[in-house]
């Protein structure tokens, strides 16, 4: 490890900066994550049509590094416009680890791909998933 860089303590919490979407279009969005945790150098990202079971239609890695201060940003691209689609991070290759995003319900991880030029985005509130039983929408 670089001296310049100071590892975590050992029995410190992993810190989580994000997920952050931004440069949303029609048919691609970035997605950036800071997580220094040494056992996790990838995270693992896949993102998902309308519903948030559906099966994947893109993916990526988040390279986690000490030389990138563990912050890596990735673009999904083949995004169809005006799509809901939810994402997802993975601890794993096989992706059935999801990554604990404290206190972020996987259910809230949405994003709309923009709709075509000269049109109006047509997501609107009442199209927004509905929180599980037994779990509250975050502001």
């Amino acid at each position: 490890m670089p001296e310049h860089v100071t590892p975590p303590a050992a029995d410190a919490e992993p810190m989580l900066l994000g997920p952050f979407l931004g440069q949303v279009t029609t048919s691609s969005i970035k997605i950036w994550l800071h997580f220094q945790r040494e056992d996790a150098p990838e995270i693992y990202v896949t993102l998902h049509p309308k519903t948030f079971d559906s099966e994947a239609v893109a993916s990526e890695t988040l390279h986690l590094t000490p030389e990138s201060l563990f912050t890596d940003c990735v673009t999904l691209s083949g995004l169809q416009p005006d799509t809901l689609y939810f994402y997802k991070l993975w601890t794993n290759p096989a992706r059935s680890l999801p990554l604990p995003l404290q206190g972020l319900s996987d259910r809230s991880c949405i994003s709309n791909a923009l709709g075509r030029p000269g049109r109006a985005n047509r997501l609107r509130r009442d199209e927004l998933p509905q929180p599980a039983r037994g779990e509250e929408r975050r502001a």
